[in-house]
């Protein structure tokens, strides 16, 4: 990613497919909004944006699982996925069971938001 200085980047509603895979070499993401589109899958090194805190990711009828890359994010605070019927409860149950106990990690005080999921 050529904006590795980008903050906050929203692309709701856009119908999306995919987002590219090095999203998460963008370091200084602190908010991404992939919300209400029609993506399958998340890039799988998303949790290497270290900065990002929350994930807007609901809306996403056919998004099937989570990077398991968001349980190293200690950075993390909140992902929505409201509306991502496919998302598999599986996937999210091993997410957050890989995340360390730490203090304020994924695993202790992450807001998720999985209303309307499998």
């Amino acid at each position: 990613a050529k904006l590795k200085s980008l903050e906050e980047l929203s692309a709701q509603g856009n119908l999306l497919t995919s987002i590219p895979e090095d999203v998460g070499d963008m370091r200084r993401l602190v908010r991404l909004n992939v919300a209400e589109n029609k993506l399958e899958s998340l890039p799988k090194g998303l949790g290497d944006a270290a900065m990002m805190t929350t994930l807007w990711c609901y809306g996403n009828p056919e998004l099937t699982s989570l990077p398991m890359s968001l349980a190293k994010n200690v950075s993390l605070r909140a992902v929505w996925c409201e509306g991502c019927g496919s998302l598999d409860g599986t996937n999210v149950r091993e997410l957050v069971e890989a995340a360390p106990a730490r203090k304020g990690g994924i695993g202790a005080t992450i807001g998720l938001d999985l209303a309307q999921c499998t």
